[in-house]
């Protein structure tokens, strides 16, 4: 996995579909995982390289680096903190979490492969972006989190297929650093 730091070009739209398509076309991936952590900035993960782009700048490129079992780590996420309320046996309809539910669905997310020791939170600017049909609302939040490693590959797992709801509109990308003392 390859993470590529990129600042977006001037006028160039900062709406989250649009991005997503433009990352998905570049990375050649069609649900690569990114996250848009403040204007101009886009961090993305993917297979294979992101060459050059007209609408970005590649600030920086580099291999994923994996985390051993009972290695200390701090994390980072951007996410989308929901729950599934089912009515009638159906798939359910994601709902936000409220802010007192939020460390607890973090732990939850991470459990079984970080010991989480701390976590943080703090919401960022929800998403707001048209959908065939309808308008997209989702409540971003900025998760800083440490622990040590319970299982390194239950870490990756999670690493490569993103945390919780929301991929295509830049929340789900986990960042995992290995704190060396």
């Amino acid at each position: 996995m390859i993470l590529t730091h990129l600042r977006l070009s001037r006028g160039a739209p900062h709406d989250t579909r649009w991005l997503h398509q433009r990352i998905a076309e570049a990375a050649n991936e069609p649900r690569p995982l990114w996250a848009f952590p403040r204007p101009g900035v886009v961090i993305t993960q993917t297979a294979l390289p992101i060459r050059s782009v007209q609408w970005a700048t590649i600030e920086s490129q580099g291999e994923v680096v994996c985390c051993a079992d009972g290695a200390a780590v701090q994390l980072a996420l951007i996410a989308n903190p929901t729950r599934a309320l089912r009515e009638h046996g159906g798939r359910g309809t994601r709902t936000p979490l409220a802010e007192a539910g939020w460390d607890d669905w973090l732990r939850h997310k991470l459990a079984g492969a970080v010991d989480v020791t701390h976590v943080s939170h703090q919401g960022l600017t929800p998403v707001v972006t048209s959908k065939p049909g309808h308008v997209v609302t989702l409540r971003r939040v900025e998760f800083i989190a440490a622990g040590s490693v319970v299982d390194a590959a239950a870490l990756h797992a999670l690493r490569t297929a993103g945390i919780g709801s929301g991929k295509a509109y830049g929340c789900g990308l986990l960042l995992a650093l290995e704190v060396r003392s």
